[in-house]
């Protein structure tokens, strides 16, 4: 599975904004979301 995300940026509604592309035809949208959610905690470090 390759995830591929756009820049990253400061949001006042959501926090961060981004764009995310995702293969998914071997995981499931869940893995989809957990790669989501570890690039987020990556960008708050």
């Amino acid at each position: 599975m390759a995830v591929h995300t756009g820049p990253v940026e400061p949001c006042p509604v959501l926090g961060y904004r981004f764009v995310a592309m995702a293969h998914n035809t071997i995981r499931s949208a869940a893995g989809n979301a957990i790669k989501i959610a570890e690039k987020l905690l990556f960008c708050q470090a």
